[in-house]
């Protein structure tokens, strides 16, 4: 059949998404296992996660040191050897830390899975902490801050974790580059000791999984008992927001400010979450947005323009406003902001942006799943979140369903401008 490309094919809405849902195992030592398989992929995805993650540290760095210097060294690699033999097999391999979780994701190709999966092991379960290496990590955070330092957006970001948590809280340390020299190696092996266990570990293999790969992840990671502590991590919400709403870092010679604007929030329920979730899409969280619209499209006070709602647990998440803007236009910008804002709770919006952000989130969600490694990516965040699928069901069922009086109901309970924290870093004109 010769196709008719002058004739533009249909548009129809998203009606169903097929959600990849996990199977589930246990490992013999009890550690969960969460797989998704492909068998048209040729290579194996391996997440090896812990409760980890900066929410987790008692002083700044600990979080990421501990993680960056695993392949540093192990009981029976040196960090030369775990990087030529990882570079041999064609091994590609990250870092992960986050808020909760910390570990390492590896890509690799499944006729050497086999091989490279004892070097996995010993990585994750017998680093060596060598001191030399732990000194020139420090040296280089050292630089990457003094580098920070002469940048607005570091600067921002920086003052801004530290109003809405509180400079005590893990995740609102306000450090200077100083500080990246006085972390000692007894506090990474301690962290490592009671947060890199068994019992504080959650894995993820997705592509192409079969029974000797799954048998194989036993074998490494499940037989054996190899936590050195049994102490539950637990995170600390004791949050200390700064008494101060605006806080003004002013940079002389800058020639933009960035801005960030935002809160904590305590979502009571599902839909809550949901309906801030839709609401934050609506008003910042895609390139149609409202936030876009005026500053970038109308005012063309800013390249880029967003909002952001994160969970970072089930009862709290955080909402936050960011862009640069020119100097000059500083206050307009602000301005433009809050009106924004004011426009949010003041009126409801209209039946057409809905249906536009409804059509951009379900289509959202269905890239989502779109391969096995993009579903893993999902698993990732959830475990990152404490939620499970009943989440995203409830999200699909929420975007389909809502309406705009319900998001009227949302803005009017969650978004008062006078619970906001306002960081401009920079010089505030115009």
């Amino acid at each position: 059949m010769k196709l008719k490309r002058d004739i533009m094919p249909p548009i129809s809405d998203i009606e169903n998404i097929n959600i990849q849902y996990p199977e589930n195992l246990q490992l013999d030592n009890g550690i969960p296992v969460y797989i998704i398989k492909s068998s048209a992929i040729k290579s194996v995805r391996l997440d090896v996660l812990f409760s980890a993650g900066q929410w987790f540290q008692a002083e700044p760095f600990v979080s990421t040191y501990t993680n960056l210097i695993l392949r540093e060294g192990s009981k029976s690699y040196s960090g030369k050897e775990i990087a030529d033999k990882l570079d041999y097999f064609g091994v590609f391999s990250e870092n992960i830390v986050q808020r909760n979780k910390a570990g390492m994701g590896f890509f690799i190709l499944s006729k050497y899975f086999d091989k490279v999966l004892p070097l996995i092991a010993d990585i994750l379960q017998n680093p060596s902490f060598p001191l030399s290496e732990f000194e020139l990590q420090k040296k280089n955070t050292h630089q990457k801050l003094l580098v920070g330092e002469e940048k607005v957006a570091f600067l921002a970001a920086k003052k801004y974790r530290s109003a809405i948590y509180g400079n005590t809280h893990p995740l609102g340390f306000e450090v200077k580059p100083e500080d990246a020299l006085k972390t000692e190696i007894e506090s990474l092996q301690k962290f490592a000791a009671e947060h890199y266990t068994q019992n504080n570990c959650s894995i993820i293999l997705s592509g192409n999984v079969n029974s000797e790969v799954i048998s194989s992840i036993n074998k490494y990671f499940g037989k054996t008992c190899w936590s050195k502590s049994h102490k539950e991590a637990s995170i600390n919400t004791k949050f200390t927001p700064s008494a101060e709403k605006v806080h003004i870092i002013e940079k002389k010679d800058a020639v933009q400010s960035a801005i960030k604007i935002g809160m904590l929030v305590k979502p009571e329920s599902l839909e809550d979450i949901n309906g801030l979730k839709v609401l934050n899409t609506l008003f910042g969280g895609f390139f149609g947005s409202r936030l876009m619209m005026n500053l970038r499209e109308d005012k063309g006070y800013t390249y880029g323009i967003g909002s952001r709602l994160s969970m970072i647990n089930q009862n709290y998440a955080e909402f936050t406003i960011s862009t640069e803007t020119g100097t000059d236009v500083c206050k307009g910008a602000l301005h433009e902001i809050y009106s924004e804002l004011e426009k949010l709770i003041e009126k409801s919006p209209t039946e057409e942006e809905l249906d536009l952000v409804k059509k951009y989130m379900m289509g959202n969600m269905l890239s989502m799943f779109d391969g096995p490694f993009m579903s893993a990516n999902v698993i990732r965040a959830l475990l990152e979140s404490g939620f499970d699928y009943s989440y995203l069901e409830s999200k699909i069922e929420y975007i389909k369903s809502t309406d705009i009086n319900k998001l009227y109901e949302i803005a009017t309970k969650f978004f008062n401008p006078n619970s906001l924290f306002q960081v401009v870093a920079g010089k505030c004109l115009g």
